[in-house]
């Protein structure tokens, strides 16, 4: 009987180390085993078997056992390694554009780091130092490790565009709001700079001075934190300014003023005279003020800018009471020698100077109611002029026409001597002047009051006789009436007359 010992199979067993999601072979010899049985982790029963996508739990000790035709069996061990995958993580910042874009990759220690994207980079934390719109988007990191294990992580770069700004303000006179706009709305940041500051988005300015005119810098900021700026320059347009200048601002009424100012910059005006009336036509005015008292001048200006101002000049014009100037006469009826005329002064009571011209050529007095002697005995016209002065300086002239009457000139005889001797024949009062010839009348009378005579004709006198017959002397009784030429004053006089043959 032969005994036939066989030797057991030659075993090899190996498997490759992939990266987790990569195949695991495992690779046997001899071929033409009549079983392959492979145990560990996983169990598998043929030759070469392969996990196509291993994981870490893959790992670890596998034992093959094969049996060949004989029936011989023998064995080999294979330690299996499946590498995990590098745990990738990718960030980036969400950034304004023109800041940093900073790009972060871990793990650190790796052979190799490659992201792509709208950039690409080779670098672990590569940075955009000045962003733009166009390097926003999604970034892929693919990092490789000393296994030659790669994994990749995305991340998504947010480049916000700046906030379009605009700043915009009025042009106020002095003393107006000054606004000032800001856009776009819903900023969670506005902040003017510049002669003055704000922090609203429209702010104002209730009464601008023209220390606010300058340039203003407004900065806002979003939600995202970007922000941008922008300036406008601002103008506080002065008001204008002028000096009222008069010439004949203090005078007597009637008093005519002239008014001025000096800004040819002004396009419009108005002058109040301060008596109700105003002038918008003409710069240089002339205004007559009529009634007495102080006004005050004011003019309103406008400029080519719009801009307004009020100039007074308070108690400008002065306007003196002007004297009213009167007097009466009483006039003596003239002599042989001349006429009396008493002045009597009816002016206003404010009149302190006196001026007095008679019109005769005698020259002026200055005392109030003077008494005045005119040379004539006939009937004259004399113009004479009062001229009156107040403590103002202020003066009015009358002028009256004096009219002397011609004087009642006459005398009675008390004796007449009706002797036929030619001579003092008759008994009649003599006139020479100032007595009204329609008016007269005469009367003798006798003891016993019988009517002798009567007679209204001056220049037919009593003869001395009654009825035809030599009245005896005596003495006898006339009467005369009659009316004065200058005013028809009747005069009544009686007396006695001796009659003498």
């Amino acid at each position: 009987m032969s005994v036939t010992v066989n030797s057991l199979p030659t075993v090899t067993a190996t498997v490759n180390s992939p990266c987790e999601g990569q195949a695991l072979n495992f690779i046997s010899t001899p071929s033409g085993m009549t079983s392959y049985n492979w145990t560990g982790p996983v169990n598998f029963s043929i030759q070469n078997p392969t996990i196509t996508s291993s994981v870490t739990a893959n790992s670890g000790l596998y034992t093959l056992m094969v049996t060949d035709a004989n029936g011989c069996q023998n064995t080999a061990t294979t330690n299996a390694v499946v590498n995990p995958l590098p745990v990738v993580s990718a960030s980036v910042n969400n950034v304004c554009i023109g800041q940093p874009l900073n790009f972060a990759g871990l793990p650190n220690g790796m052979t190799s780091y490659n992201w792509t994207g709208p950039s690409t980079f080779t670098i672990q934390n590569p940075i955009i130092p000045a962003s733009t719109l166009t390097d926003a988007g999604t970034y892929t990191l693919t990092v490789v490790d000393a296994n030659g294990c790669q994994n990749s992580a995305t991340t998504k770069a947010l480049v916000n565009a700046l906030p379009v700004v605009t700043a915009s303000a009025n042009t106020p006179c002095e003393g107006q709001p000054l606004n000032f706009t800001g856009t776009p709305n819903g900023m969670t940041n506005y902040n003017w700079t510049g002669p003055s500051n704000f922090t609203a988005q429209n702010p104002s300015v209730t009464q601008a001075s023209v220390a606010n005119s300058g340039t203003y810098t407004l900065s806002v900021t979003d939600v995202n934190g970007c922000s941008n700026t922008t300036t406008v320059t601002v103008t506080v347009n002065p008001l204008p300014q002028a000096t009222i200048t008069l010439q004949n601002a203090q005078g007597c009424s009637p008093l005519l003023t002239n008014f001025s100012f000096n800004n040819p910059a002004v396009t419009s005006f108005i002058w109040n005279f301060g008596d109700g009336s105003s002038n918008n036509t003409t710069t240089s005015p002339t205004h007559l003020y009529t009634q007495t008292g102080s006004y005050a001048v004011i003019l309103i200006i406008t400029d080519n800018n719009g801009c307004s101002s009020t100039v007074t000049d308070a108690n400008a014009v002065t306007v003196f009471a002007t004297p009213s100037a009167s007097f009466s006469y009483q006039s003596v009826d003239g002599s042989v020698t001349g006429a009396d005329v008493n002045f009597i002064d009816q002016s206003s009571s404010d009149v302190t100077n006196w001026n007095w011209n008679f019109g005769d050529g005698t020259g002026n007095l200055t005392s109030q109611n003077p008494t005045h002697t005119y040379a004539t005995n006939s009937d004259s016209s004399f113009q004479t002029t009062l001229i009156v002065t107040n403590a103002n300086g202020c003066t009015d002239t009358i002028t009256n026409t004096i009219k002397i009457d011609e004087p009642l000139i006459y005398y009675v005889p008390n004796v007449f001597t009706p002797d036929g001797d030619a001579f003092n024949q008759h008994f009649y009062p003599v006139f020479t002047s100032g007595f009204d010839i329609n008016s007269y009348s005469l009367l003798i009378f006798n003891r016993w009051g019988e009517i002798l005579f009567e007679s209204h004709d001056a220049t037919i006198g009593w003869d001395g006789t009654y009825h035809g017959k030599i009245s005896p002397d005596g003495v006898y009784i006339w009467s005369i009436e009659f009316k004065t030429e200058k005013n028809d004053q009747r005069i009544h006089e009686t007396g006695n007359v001796t009659l003498i043959r």
